[in-house]
């Protein structure tokens, strides 16, 4: 389904008193000087009759944004527009109704009985950004791209988030790119050593505690020789004396001779190495125990790395399908990572191109859209060489547009359907009007 716009009646709007205008199905060009009232024709009127004029903006894209007031002329307290509408598929003439007051706007509807119409019909039908060129510059890339019903935001805010994720995990893995490998060790049980020494040293301590009592006991002998020499030196006085003494002697010997004898004392050395060698096993074991321990989290955050950067493929592919979906006319168009709209990797703005390469460009995409509304408004028009201007109305117009023409001239061109415009009124010429103003 598809529309094109007859005709236009504008009453109190702007600095239009009252006009009305009749567009040619193909080509229609607005003559007239600068400030003659041709934009507020070929685009804010036509804005006005599909969306009224709003007070503040809902989606911040809003061309017509501004108090209501400033778009009612003095001749009364209200604008009012009329417009007609036709669907080239069924030929049916659609007459669309607006007033605007200062409070707001009234829509009405004249069409065949039955025609579904709405306030809704003309948002779907209509996108300011897809008629006017000059209005899709004015945007910035992001919004020229969503403008075109290509909005990558979600597939932009998952990539993003991928890629911020991806960045943490490359930041964590920078901690294990020292990580060297470490030979495997178990490790020694350096408690059941100690306690095999501690035994030895038990042991040894018996034998040294053998060894003091029969060194006491061999004192005390000695001690016994010299009190028997004592006694056998002093015999005759002490014979009792002796032989209590040899009693004692033979007691003390019967006690010396069922004394254990010593056994060999045995070396630590040994077991001293085995402590020292099993305390270096347990350090290698430790060793080998954080490397693994360190290996298996290298190795779940390099999972996490691989899976992250799968998401992020899949999720820029996703993008990329639904980029290729939309079936551009240029292969040089891509999208930055914000989902801006570049051409030849720059924004679709001066200086990046010219005024003539942008005219030519901008139309060609707006319609790759097949807005319903077959309407579009080209301003700059004289900044085109003649063979551009032929090359882009044989495109537009073969793909079923219509074309409104902004054409800075005090004349109209010759041979095209024309409206001359000055000082927003509709005039056959310049020097007749001024005539009928000195005459007046």
């Amino acid at each position: 389904m598809s529309y094109k716009i007859s005709n236009l009646i504008l009453e109190n709007f702007a600095k239009y008193a009252k006009v009305e205008v009749s567009f040619d199905e193909n080509v229609t060009y607005l003559a007239g000087v600068n400030g003659s009232g041709k934009s507020t024709i070929g685009v804010n009127g036509i804005w006005f009759m599909f969306q009224g004029i709003a007070e503040k903006s809902s989606g911040g894209n809003h061309p017509l944004l501004g108090e209501r007031f400033r778009f009612i002329g003095p001749s009364s307290a209200t604008a009012r527009g009329e417009m007609t509408l036709i669907d080239n598929a069924k030929g049916v003439e659609i007459k669309v109704i607006r007033r605007l007051s200062k409070s707001g706007s009234t829509l009405a509807f004249e069409a065949p009985e039955g025609y579904n119409l709405d306030q809704q019909f003309l948002n779907d039908l209509f996108n300011v950004f897809l008629i006017a060129p000059k209005k899709f510059l004015e945007l910035n890339t992001k919004q020229q791209a969503v403008a075109l019903a290509i909005d990558t935001t979600s597939y932009d805010n998952r990539i993003k988030e991928l890629k911020g994720n991806a960045t943490l995990l490359n930041r964590d893995m920078k901690q294990y790119d020292n990580l060297q490998p470490v030979e495997e060790t178990k490790e020694a049980d350096v408690r059941e050593l100690q306690e095999k020494r501690n035994g030895i040293l038990r042991f040894n301590e018996a034998q040294d505690e053998r060894q003091r009592i029969i060194d006491r006991a061999d004192l005390q002998l000695k001690n016994d020789e010299r009190t028997i020499t004592d006694i056998e030196e002093q015999i005759a006085s002490l014979q009792a004396k002796l032989s209590v003494a040899k009693n004692e002697r033979g007691e003390h010997l019967k006690i010396r001779e069922r004394l254990p004898k010593p056994e060999a004392k045995k070396n630590t050395t040994e077991i001293e190495a085995e402590i020292v060698a099993a305390t270096d096993t347990n350090r290698k074991a430790f060793q080998y125990r954080v490397y693994v321990e360190q290996s298996g989290k290298k190795e779940k955050l390099q999972k996490e790395i691989d899976g992250n950067k799968k998401k992020i493929s899949e999720a820029e592919t996703e993008r990329l399908a639904y980029i290729k979906s939309a079936n551009l006319p240029f292969k040089n168009l891509s999208f930055d990572e914000e989902g801006g709209l570049l051409f030849d990797g720059k924004p679709l703005k001066e200086p990046y191109f010219s005024t003539g390469e942008l005219l030519k460009i901008i139309p060609i995409l707006m319609t790759s859209r097949n807005p319903e509304l077959k309407y579009i408004f080209l301003q700059d028009w004289g900044l085109l060489d003649e063979d551009k201007q032929e090359e882009i109305e044989s495109y537009l117009t073969g793909r079923g547009y219509q074309l409104v023409i902004e054409y800075v001239s005090k004349h109209k061109p010759e041979g095209k359907h024309s409206i001359l415009l000055k000082d927003n009124r509709v005039v056959e010429n310049y020097e007749e009007e001024i005539k009928e103003e000195i005459t007046i």
